[in-house]
């Protein structure tokens, strides 16, 4: 695919039906702000957090929990939430197979409606099992990688088309203010009474409002900020699990491992190993 990449992108897999391009911008960089609009029809995983602007539309909070979409020449704007800026991965299709998918999926206008959507952590597994073997150079067919995307879009826009167009809500900007401070402290210890404090809402009112509007708790939301999180570090922690661990906020190695566990039903190792399965494979057939 001929996609013109921006000077803080760098394609990872290109082929004539996909491309799969990683983003990394600074808060000190001249684009961060603005890098221009969307060069393309794209899904985006973010492994930073960032305040989106668009034009005309509600601001979103972009964060590893959920997936992004942007539609070709959309203009937009960032915000600093993250001390490390943004990064984030993100793959487009072929307008003409992206365009029978959403057929498919009964989307009537040739473009993504949705801002966002909140996916499963079995589909971020996913993704994150590709990109790793991606950024690994793990030896793996261009049909393999091109059938995942196919899959992963069609999962997403039939998701993001079963969710109405979310309502103002008098709370959001409560709600926004939780997430925010949730985004930026995932990894350190955090009460109730301190969001409560930090958002100017009662602890009862906050905790209400805020499962309203996410479908999960402060502290549901936070476990899996820090568990999709663990995911990008892996691959640079193996062997040094605990220290991970650790770091994320965990009490002990088989903490971190319970909780992956329950939440992606694999283990850190098994992730780490499925990282270079397809090398392993692809030796044996030679």
């Amino acid at each position: 695919m001929d996609v013109p990449l921006k000077p803080m992108e760098r394609p990872l897999f290109r082929s004539e039906l996909a491309l799969v391009a990683e983003f990394a911008c600074t808060p000190d960089e001249p684009l961060y702000a603005d890098s221009g609009p969307s060069n393309a029809h794209c899904v985006v995983f973010p492994s930073t957090s960032t305040r989106i602007l668009r034009r005309g539309r509600p601001a979103m909070l972009e964060n590893p929990t959920a997936v992004s979409f942007f539609n070709r020449g959309e203009e937009y704007r960032r915000e600093v939430i993250s001390s490390r800026g943004t990064y984030a991965t993100w793959y487009t299709l072929a307008d003409e197979l992206l365009d029978e998918i959403l057929r498919d999926a009964h989307v009537r206008e040739r473009c993504f409606r949705a801002q966002q959507t909140v996916v499963p952590p079995a589909t971020i597994y996913r993704q994150r099992r590709l990109l790793g073997r991606l950024l690994r150079g793990t030896p793996t067919e261009a049909l393999a990688v091109e059938e995942e995307l196919v899959s992963l879009t069609r999962e997403l826009v039939a998701r993001a088309a079963a969710v109405p167009p979310p309502a103002p809500r008098p709370n959001e900007q409560l709600v926004h203010r939780a997430i925010r401070c949730l985004l930026v402290n995932f990894s350190a210890p955090v009460t109730l009474r301190a969001l409560a404090r930090h958002t100017g809402a009662s602890p009862a009112y906050l905790s209400r409002v805020f499962h309203a509007a996410t479908g999960l708790t402060m502290s549901d939301f936070r476990q899996r900020l820090r568990l999709v999180s663990s995911l990008d570090l892996l691959p640079a922690y193996e062997g040094q699990v605990t220290d991970l661990a650790l770091e994320l906020g965990y009490s002990s190695h088989s903490h971190f491992t319970s909780c992956f566990r329950a939440l992606f039903d694999a283990s850190p190792t098994r992730f780490i190993a499925e990282l270079t399965s397809a090398a392993h494979r692809a030796a044996a057939r030679i």
